[in-house]
């Protein structure tokens, strides 16, 4: 029996040799991820002069021949698959040519298995997020966008993601009003708007949602108004100090020009009036 054993040892031996490779291959992260990471990074580089010294603040691990998955700031679940991006605060040590527009994330939206995506604190990426893009992520649970230049409304493919449980789009410059849309996402646990530009009435209809009823939310925000900051909206004043004091400028400017304008045009026409009833009363006659 041992004979026999040792018989099929070099055929053990080959079989381990042959499958260990395609083992190895199944625990890598899919090519796809792999590429969208290297091109999100690419995009991101392309905006870095290039003879400077530049930190990759963890990115200098994510290249073509390693495994996603062991990169820095990359985190992947049992399969394999990217679940979890800390990018960060990556662009305050990236000597920038300039501002990078919000379309370098796109390439991430390819991440469908994401869970967790922190891209705060990178304040040289300005626009509008792409919501387009930011749809495909519907496993997302947490979300944070803080501390960058994005501007415009919240799009309303944001309020898709039911499974957000964090949502932090703070320090940024939002625009617009605060969507009733947003009381889709019944699963959240933290939001915040804190220091935007957004403005109008918060909607009513999120008084149910206890994360939406902190009024630290939508601090710093100073067209807001609503029952969740405790501040009526009858309140607010329909037109700003600033607007309503050029008006009166204006108005007080315009009463001065009429003012002039009618003693330039009476003079004449008094004085001509005044002639003519002296001569109609004979007062220029001469015997």
């Amino acid at each position: 029996m041992a004979k026999l054993s040792f018989q099929f040892e070099p055929f053990s031996i080959i079989l381990f040799i042959i499958t260990v490779p395609w083992f190895n291959l199944s625990l890598c992260c899919p090519p796809y991820q792999k590429e969208a990471l290297l091109q999100f990074k690419f995009l991101l580089l392309g905006n870095v002069s290039s003879n400077s010294n530049t930190e990759l603040s963890g990115l200098e691990s994510w290249n073509s021949t390693s495994d996603c998955c062991h990169w820095e700031r990359v985190r992947c679940h049992n399969s394999q698959k990217v679940t979890s991006l800390d990018l960060f605060h990556l662009t305050p040590s990236l000597a920038m040519k300039t501002l990078v527009k919000s379309d370098v994330l796109a390439p991430l939206f390819h991440l469908q298995t994401l869970i967790f995506l922190d891209i705060s604190y990178n304040g040289h990426i300005q626009g509008e997020i792409p919501g387009v893009g930011l749809a495909n992520l519907t496993n997302l649970v947490r979300l944070y966008m803080a501390g960058n230049s994005l501007i415009g409304s919240l799009p309303p493919q944001l309020f898709s993601l039911r499974r957000l449980e964090y949502l932090d789009v703070s320090y940024n410059f939002h625009g617009g009003n605060v969507p009733a849309q947003i009381g889709n996402l019944t699963n959240l646990k933290f939001f915040s708007l804190y220091s935007n530009k957004v403005s109008g009435a918060i909607p009513p209809s999120l008084m149910h949602l206890t994360s939406m009823n902190d009024p630290n939310s939508y601090a710093n925000n100073s067209g807001l108004c609503g029952m969740q900051i405790k501040l009526p909206c009858e309140e607010i004043p329909s037109k700003p100090k600033q607007v309503k004091e050029k008006m009166v400028k204006k108005s007080k400017s315009s009463e001065t020009w009429f003012s002039w304008k009618m003693v330039v045009i009476g003079y004449p026409f008094g004085f001509l009036s005044t002639i003519l009833a002296l001569y109609v009363t004979d007062y220029f006659y001469i015997a």
